[in-house]
Parts: structure tokens; sequence; C-alpha cells
């Protein structure tokens, strides 16, 4: 029985490629969104493909495996269709299939180039800075090793003035209804915008907010992820890092949804640390086909590796496999902090916004810790895994 599988590329315009018609087919990566036959696919852990014209009597396809990743089961149902994910049929990698090709343009095409938008964002830093728009926080930094980790410890004096929200119920607290127009690098359309963070300890420390109001609350869509996506691809290398503090004990600050990037690396270019300082721990522990744990951290987590080329969908559906896994160890737990690259996430589970009197949020658990003041500093030199281990949930309530 001849199958029929349709795939497709993220972005754009769509254009159709039917079995015997003679079509050129770009050399691209497809998702699979649907399929006839059969009901339900079971698949080694997210099998991507690789798709390449064959020259036949049809006009067909030949899949390759490129990678593994994340789940293992599919249904294809009326519900599923539509919906990208890294799915093929139980074909072998040398099988030819017809397809019905739905090609829409990418993501990167469909918007500002990469370059292009972090010159908007240095140019939009720049012209801030001079209309005295953002706040450069007076930071001093050192390193404080603890459990194999070279945290970076800044010193913000000024933080003391920073406020705090406390008035996080009333509507006209929000600054991001309107952003203010001297911090607003660009708009990522449909639903978010690209604004500067007033208050900076390391330049092009950005947001990424939505235009209307959501709560802080609610979990990172694949819309989200899209928006976030494209602005983290844009940082030089070695990139960026994202950080989503959601719950009362997690940190945040505003009750409207936002997503913070800074550029790496965290270390000041003189001390010597990895961009991320927990990353080698990490990408030594991650499961390269799920979930994982770095146990080797002082705190409960979870993590994933990012696949190459990862689609907003799966980035989203990776999140929630991520939330699975910590309400299953944390039946109750509502406030976490989400951490990631372009090439891993992870997710912690708080029970307190401080530990040992320090006040920590997402950043910490990646390796660097803000300071407010000496007796704060002199809690950090004291050990900062266990300040995390405080503000974190531990490994033995998890297990």
């Amino acid at each position: 029985m001849q199958q029929e599988v349709v795939l497709q590329e993220e972005g754009g315009a769509e254009a159709c490629s039917k079995p015997g018609a003679a079509h050129h087919l770009p050399q691209r990566h497809y998702r699979l969104i649907a399929a006839a036959a059969p009901d339900r696919l079971t698949l080694p852990p997210f099998i991507a493909y690789e798709l390449t014209k064959e020259t036949t009597k049809e006009t067909s396809v030949r899949t390759t495996i490129l990678q593994q990743g994340f789940s293992n089961e599919f249904d294809v149902n009326e519900q599923s269709r539509g919906r990208s994910a890294l799915f093929c049929c139980m074909l072998a990698p040398s099988a030819v299939v017809p397809l019905r090709l739905r090609a829409r343009r990418s993501l990167a095409a469909s918007s500002m180039p990469s370059q292009q938008l972090w010159d908007s964002v240095v140019a939009t830093g720049d012209s801030a800075t001079r209309a005295s728009a953002v706040s450069d926080l007076d930071t001093a930094a050192e390193l404080v090793y603890d459990h194999g980790i070279p945290f970076v410890v800044r010193v913000a004096r000024s933080l003391r003035d920073k406020p705090k929200a406390a008035q996080r119920d009333k509507p006209s607290s929000n600054p991001f209804l309107p952003p203010e127009p001297a911090l607003v690098v660009c708009s990522l359309e449909p639903a978010h915008t690209l604004v500067l963070n007033r208050f900076r300890v390391v330049r092009h420390h950005l947001l990424v907010i939505t235009k209307a109001f959501e709560p802080q609350t609610g979990r990172l869509s694949s819309a989200d992820f899209a928006a976030v996506w494209r602005v983290l691809l844009s940082f030089p290398a070695p990139g960026g890092l994202l950080f989503f503090n959601v719950g009362e004990a997690s940190g945040f600050s505003q009750p409207h949804k936002h997503v913070q990037l800074l550029p790496l690396p965290l270390a000041p270019a003189e001390l010597a640390a990895p961009a991320v300082p927990i990353e080698p721990l990490l990408l030594a522990a991650a499961s390269p086909t799920g979930v994982g744990h770095v146990r080797s951290l002082p705190f409960w987590n979870a993590c994933a590796l990012v696949p190459p080329d990862a689609a907003p969908e799966l980035l989203a559906e990776m999140l929630e496999a991520l939330l699975g896994r910590m309400r299953r160890a944390f039946p109750a737990q509502e406030s976490y902090n989400l951490l990631g690259t372009t090439r891993w996430l992870m997710v912690v589970p708080r029970r307190a916004e401080a530990g040992c009197g320090v006040a920590v949020n997402a950043l910490a658990f990646a390796g660097t810790i803000l300071c407010r003041s000496a007796e704060e500093l002199a809690a950090v030199r004291a050990g900062p895994a266990r300040i995390l281990a405080e503000a974190g949930q531990p490994w033995e309530a998890g297990a």
C-alpha cells in the first residue's frame, strides 16, 4: 500500500508537489504533520529526516535519518493533523516515498535577518544610553568556586534602589503597556516586542514581551519560543542565554509575561570561565534522547538538549516534557525558572525566592549571582551551592 505523508517547513507561503509531478524539491528540512496510515506511529525518539530529490519515474523523496531527539509515539488523527512534529512513517532509511508537500519559507527567511536585528539592538542601546533611558548598574565581578563550578559573582550596590514590583496587581504599574519608546528595539510580529531592560547589569540585556497582557505565570507557547529564538539566534558568538522566572518564589519582578536574554559569556572578559558556568556539567550529563538531570548540581533540575534547527513547536513540547517531569517529582510545584541556550533547556523548581538571605532569580542557577550588598557578598563567598540548595528543591524531595 502506497503511503502518503504531509510535510511542512516553517514560515510563509504554501506550494504543493504531488506524486508524479515534475517539481524541484529544495534541499531543506521538513517536518511530518500528518500521515494517511498507519493510525499510530511508534518510532525511535524524535527522528529528524532530510529530504532529497530522487530521480525515478515519479518525483519522490528519499528520507535519511539525521538525528535523534525527544518522544516516541505520535497519534495520526484529526486532532494531530497540522501539528508540527519531527516524525515520519515506519520507513527504512532508503525508502522512496511519494509526497504531498506543503513548502513554506523558514522562520529565519521570513523575519528580520539576524545581523540586522543585532545591529538594531546595538543602535537602540547606544541611543538609550545617550538619552539616559537605561541605568547601567555599578558592578564588580569575581569568581567563587563551589561544586566544581566557577560562579560569576557581581556586586551591584545601586540595586538597593531597584523596584521589586510590590504593586504587582496594579495595572498602572505595568512598564510594558506600552513600553517606553526609547527602549523598544523592534516589533517581533505578530504578538511580541523586543525591548531593552531598563536596569542593566551587562550591556544588551534584552526582554521579549507580549504586546497584549499575558501573566508571567503562564508557560511559554510555541509563539513565545518563535519570538525568543529569532532574537537568540541573532546574538554574536558565543550566543545568548534565555531565562524565564515563573511564580512568587522564582525571583520575578513584573507580572507581565517577559523572557529575558543576555549575551554570553556571563563573566567579563578578564575572568576565565565557561560562557555559562554550569554548561560543561549540563552537557556531560544531559540525555541525548529526552529529559535528563544534572545530579552534580546542588539543586533538583530537569534538562534536555535542543536539536539543531528546532521548530518553535518542538521547543514548546520540550518545555512541556520538562515541566511534566518536574510536576511528577513535585505535584504542587508552581514556581520555577527556565534557562536555555540554542543547545539546551533546563527547568529548576523553586521553594523560596532566597537562600541564606540572598535573593536569586534564574541566573543564579546558571552560575552567576548578583549581590546587593557586602553582606550578601559575604554569604555568597561562603558557598553559592548552599544558597541554591535552599532556594531550589533538594534532590531527595524529588526522588
